[in-house]
């Protein structure tokens, strides 16, 4: 399971490739113009759903040969559980950026909440189910799912509907190549968290994994107490 979650974290910034630092850079800056602002929005989630979508086809077909590489049949059943999952969370971290950029931090704030929350709901679900190991991991399918019409449905659209939209192709590459000069900042900081767990899975059992899995979680969510200031103070950072 944590060698699943560690390759969904990984994979998933690549999914997103820096959208959501373009999102939170340029909302912040037409947080005041409506005739902008959901040009800003729409265009930055049209590159997101591009994005998802082929990570979502190159992770479908690289779990047969992950699966070999771990030797494990788990590991790439639960790949296949995970794979929509990361479809929907690039679009989600593209929208939950966009409530940052607009210093909506309450509503950005229930929202990366809801997902903790839903993450151990649902897992509870399939635990009580007693589905298979890998089918565990849909817990984060389901999750980016379900966040995915909360956000869209009570956030983004109220605010699309009352600002002016089109789609730009001139505002869709300014998202694309912001992003790409800035995604790598987000995949090394994950790799960093989980690059350990990814190696250590090719050399040892999976009860010694999850053993040091477990101490890693503890040190990482130590590690994002310092995350929540960051995400306060970005959109004052971006307007200086």
């Amino acid at each position: 399971f944590n060698q699943i979650l560690a390759f969904y974290v990984v994979i998933s910034q690549f999914a997103v490739g820096g959208t959501h630092h373009s999102m939170l850079k340029h909302t912040a800056e037409t947080a005041n113009n409506k005739n902008l602002l959901g040009i800003v929005i729409l265009n930055g989630l049209l590159v997101s759903i591009i994005l998802g979508a082929l990570f979502y086809f190159l992770t479908y077909v690289l779990s047969a040969p992950l699966g070999r590489l771990y030797k494990s049949e788990n590991f790439h059943k639960g790949i296949l559980y995970i794979a929509p999952g990361i479809f929907f969370y690039s679009i989600n971290k593209v929208q939950l950026a966009a409530l940052n950029g607009l210093s909506m931090l309450k509503h950005y704030s229930l929202g990366q909440i809801l997902r903790s929350f839903l993450i151990l709901f649902s897992l509870s679900i399939l635990i009580y189910l007693q589905v298979s190991a890998p089918a565990l991991a849909a817990c984060f399918t389901i999750t980016e799912m379900i966040l995915f019409f909360i956000l869209l449905f009570f956030y983004i659209l109220p605010i699309l509907k009352d600002s002016n939209i089109k789609i730009s192709i001139p505002w869709g590459k300014a998202h694309l190549f912001f992003g790409l000069k800035s995604f790598i900042s987000g995949v090394i900081m994950e790799l960093n968290m989980r690059a350990d767990v990814l190696i250590l899975g090719l050399f040892v059992d999976a009860t010694m994994l999850g053993i040091y899995s477990f101490v890693a979680m503890i040190v990482e969510g130590i590690y994002n107490l310092l995350i929540v200031i960051r995400t306060t103070i970005n959109p004052s950072l971006v307007i200086l």
